[in-house]
């Protein structure tokens, strides 16, 4: 019993954490979205402990109910991670307001009500006083979810990205039930969730998509279109907004007061531009000014890492893995420009 808790409990944090990253291309990953994921899971789970608790009073199949609801939860969170973004393009008309408590509602209610409503059903199993038994059931239910948040975060988004984590999540389940006994249903669960994790790791990108990747700072698409030129242009999306485009074999900006600035200085020795992103600035700026020392600062590595290999990044700039906040308070350098680039479109 006390594993299904700590399965249900982290897979709940999975499924919390994985959702802002799944609607982000529609709706942003803002405080808006946040705010609608944790009022879901927050309104989900209370309902989910009365009702559990009210199934627990009958007394009746309560070993089964464990089981069926861990099981059904799991196999949402499965086809979450299967179709979610397919779902989210059915979704994307919503506005930001209302967009991310929809898709709140439609991913994350189902899973984290029948993850709360396995809680008493389990307690009552334990034989133990009601004191006791309910501080015991709770808290191997809350440590469940704090390994979830800290593993989702720091590893499963960042390695596997949302279908893995969400695939994960699943497969979690489905181990804890070998420690339960259901050892045929656990292998069964946890061979379709190996297998569908197979397919998601090697199911090829939609047509001129190049990158869509899931980190512990943004989603990142890279994706190649034609402009009406006729020459092919990738374009940057972090989150939902586009950052920056690069035209194939050139090197422009589309920053109209950059080009204003440079032409009317002094050429200077060195810059800093606070924010990679596409690393178009410090590659227009250095064609603007060939001798020139750029220093860029981008948080996220794989911002860097995409670019060098999609973006036509090479070595205009000496690139530094760190905050901009800390890299400024930290650097005895001086710059003669600073540029920032570092900016939310929405928050």
């Amino acid at each position: 019993m006390n594993s299904i808790l700590f399965a249900l409990g982290a897979l709940t944090m999975v499924i919390e954490f994985a959702i802002p990253r799944l609607i982000a291309p529609a709706y942003g990953y803002t405080m808006l979205g946040w705010t609608a994921i944790i009022s879901v899971v927050l309104v989900a789970m209370t309902v989910g402990y009365l009702w559990g608790g009210k199934l627990t009073e009958q007394g009746k199949k309560t070993r089964m109910r464990i089981i069926l609801f861990g099981c059904i939860s799991s196999g949402w969170t499965i086809l979450i991670a299967l179709f979610g973004s397919s779902a989210m393009n059915s979704l994307s008309f919503l506005g930001l307001l209302i967009g991310p408590l929809v898709a709140s509602l439609l991913f994350a209610a189902l899973p984290t009500f029948l993850n709360a409503a396995a809680v008493p059903m389990v307690i009552s199993t334990y034989q133990q006083g009601a004191g006791m038994a309910s501080g015991k059931g709770f808290s191997i239910s809350t440590i469940g979810s704090i390994v979830g948040v800290i593993s989702t975060g720091y590893i499963l988004l960042p390695l596997f990205g949302i279908e893995g984590a969400l695939l994960v999540g699943s497969g979690l389940y489905f181990c804890s039930l070998f420690l339960y006994g259901e050892r045929r249903l656990g292998l069964v669960g946890l061979g379709i969730v190996l297998a569908l994790g197979w397919f998601v790791s090697t199911k090829p990108l939609p047509q001129n998509v190049l990158v869509d990747h899931s980190n512990g700072y943004h989603r990142i698409r890279i994706v190649e279109l034609e402009n009406h030129e006729g020459a092919a242009e990738r374009v940057l999306y972090l989150d939902q907004w586009v950052h920056s485009v690069t035209e194939v074999g050139k090197v422009t900006t589309m920053i109209d007061a950059l080009e204003l600035i440079t032409s009317s200085i002094k050429p200077p020795k060195t810059i800093l531009v606070i924010g990679g992103g596409g690393f178009v600035m410090p590659r227009f700026l250095k064609q603007q000014f060939p001798y020139v020392e750029i220093d860029v600062v981008e948080i996220d590595p794989d911002i860097e890492k995409f670019a060098r290999k999609y973006l036509e990044l090479g070595n205009e700039a000496a690139v530094h893995i760190k905050d901009g906040r800390q890299y400024i308070m930290s650097t005895t350098k001086t710059y003669d420009l600073i540029f920032n680039d570092a900016y939310r479109a929405f928050d």
